[in-house]
Formats: C-alpha cells, sequence, structure tokens
C-alpha cells in the first residue's frame, strides 16, 4: 500500500487537508496486525534469545559512532547547498541517538513491547524538507484556525528537530480510536498502533506536531480531564487513585515538555506509550510512578501532568 505523499498546497484546502489525515492505508496497516498471532514483546524477544540480544546491542554501539558520520555529512551537504540530503542526514543522525536501548532494556525487561523513536520517519522527506511557511500565506480560515496563535509562531515549522512527540501522541490516539473494534485482545491492539512508530512519525505525526488546536481535524473528544501537581504532598498516591476510578480507553498525557499516551485496559493493565522508549506495559502501581517521572524540575510555571481522556465524535 503506497503512503499519501504531502504538498504544502494541501493547506490552501481544508478539505483536502482533512482528507489527508483520514489515511486509510494505516487504518489498514494497524487493522492487519488483527489477524496474526499474539506477537511476543520487544523486551521478551531479547532475554529469549541470546544471539539477538548481543546482536542488538553491538548494532546500538554502532549508531552511536555512525551519529557522528550522520551529524558531519549533514553540516557538509548544508553548506554545499544540498537541503533535502542535509534534513535526512540530521534525521539519520536523531534515529542513531534518539532511543536508549540499554536504559529501555535495563529499566523493562519483558514489559518493554515494541520500541519507538521520536523523530521523523527517514522516508517522509517531503514533509520534513518543506520551507517553513508564514501563517499570512495560509488563505483557509479553517485551516488557519488549526495554527498557533500569530504572537508565539509567525511560520507552520515542518521540520522538527527536538522530537515529535505532541504529534505522535495526538496520532497514536487516532490510529487507536480507528481501529479499536478491529481487535479482541487490548495488548494487541496497543503493540499494532505502536508499531507504526517503531522508525518515528509518520507525516500525519510530524504535521500535527506543526500544528496546534487539532481536535476538529482529528474528531476528537475530551471527555476527563485530569490535572494533577506532582509537586503536591502525596502526588504519586493521588495519580494512582485518580486512574483507578478512572475508564477505560486511551488518554493523552501531557507532563513537563513531553506528551505520550496512556491506555487503560483493566483495573491493573495499563498500557504507555511514550515516543522516546516505545510501549510499556505497567500494573496500577507502575504508571503512577512512571508518570510521575514526568515532572519537570520543580520551578516551571506550567508544571503539571494533565491527563485526558480521548473518544472520537
Amino acid at each position: 500500500m503506497a503512503s499519501i505523499t504531502f504538498s504544502p498546497t494541501l493547506l490552501h484546502s481544508h478539505s483536502r487537508f482533512f482528507n489527508f489525515f483520514q489515511d486509510t492505508n494505516a487504518i489498514q496497516k494497524v487493522a492487519k496486525e488483527s489477524l496474526k498471532p499474539r506477537p511476543i514483546g520487544y523486551g521478551k524477544s531479547l532475554l529469549q534469545n541470546p544471539i539477538k540480544l548481543h546482536c542488538t546491542f553491538a548494532l546500538a554501539k554502532i549508531k552511536i559512532v555512525a551519529a557522528k558520520a550522520f551529524r558531519i555529512l549533514s553540516e557538509i551537504l548544508g553548506k554545499l547547498g544540498s537541503k533535502t540530503a542535509a534534513l535526512c542526514m540530521k534525521v539519520l543522525y536523531n534515529h542513531c541517538i534518539g532511543l536508549d536501548l540499554f536504559f529501555a532494556f535495563r529499566t523493562y525487561g519483558d514489559r518493554w513491547l515494541v520500541p519507538s523513536v521520536n523523530t521523523h520517519q527517514i522516508h517522509t522527506w517531503d514533509v520534513y524538507s518543506v520551507d517553513a511557511m508564514p501563517l499570512a500565506s495560509i488563505q483557509d480560515s479553517k485551516i488557519k484556525s488549526l495554527c498557533f496563535p500569530s504572537f508565539l509562531h509567525s511560520h507552520i515549522e515542518f521540520f522538527h528537530s527536538k522530537g515529535i512527540c505532541r504529534g505522535i501522541a495526538h496520532r497514536f490516539a487516532q490510529l487507536y480510536l480507528q481501529t479499536q473494534k478491529r481487535f479482541q485482545d487490548a495488548e494487541s491492539h496497543a503493540m499494532a498502533v505502536a508499531a507504526q512508530f517503531t522508525l518515528g512519525a509518520d507525516r500525519q505525526a510530524s504535521l500535527l506536531h506543526s500544528l496546534c488546536f487539532t481536535s476538529s481535524l482529528l474528531q476528537f473528544r475530551y471527555e476527563q480531564d485530569i490535572v494533577i501537581s506532582p509537586w503536591e504532598k502525596d502526588a504519586e498516591l493521588q495519580i494512582e487513585r485518580t486512574l483507578k476510578t478512572s475508564t477505560s480507553g486511551i488518554y493523552i498525557v501531557n507532563g513537563y515538555r513531553h506528551s505520550l499516551n496512556l491506555i487503560k485496559a483493566g483495573p491493573d493493565q495499563f498500557y504507555l506509550f511514550d515516543s522516546n522508549l516505545g510501549l510499556i506495559r505497567c500494573n496500577l502501581k507502575q504508571t503512577a510512578s512512571m508518570l510521575m517521572s514526568y515532572k519537570g524540575p520543580g520551578n516551571a510555571i506550567f508544571d503539571q501532568i494533565e491527563i485526558r481522556k480521548v473518544t472520537l465524535s
């Protein structure tokens, strides 16, 4: 199934731009996984296969060395005026440094179900190579309403060098909601959606990160909005109690300068999808503890953890 490519002209037609986010190819890719046997988690597959474990760790060490080469190549190509090639090298660099394999495996073991990387998919250069677009050049009022206010950003940026967590979190929620009726098993469903981000953000996720007000575009409805200050006394216990009484479904979590997804599948069955790590299986206590790790340094003005349940309108 061929992917739909992006063109900046889509930003001049709300109907075409809306259709771009209703990508049936992505839905079919996720749904296809429902026909397969229940997959083995990534961490467990490494534990069960020592050869794969050693090869994976060896490759991770090679990537650290390769990252330096990609960074140098990016600088050289940029000076030569080859913008797209330079950005490709930057994305390759981000892929090499984007996942701390040793930390993830040591910390989560067989609870680490699917790895991911918080950057662009390499082949989506048709998005990240586009020059920043001035907001003033967008004439469609509906599309302009999706953008950041002009006093915050005067342009729409398409290349995200510091991560795409917010865009990935919203895209993950969209694909999850669009395919939830295809799966009988919660873990298989979560793994199938997470697998779409193993190689980074797709085109839609990258564009969602470029925008601000995307609920209407994705047809999202927020049913619960829980805000917790992680510096309050017994904040972790407060999160635990909140999650215990919350309803099953998918949530978008906004922490300090980071966004991720939370799936509640049962009273003590949770999954966290962090684009910096991947999909992690958690019980109630593990979920509350992990969410607390997304608090800020304590002196940030907006240092809070926001948990919002998402459904389709």
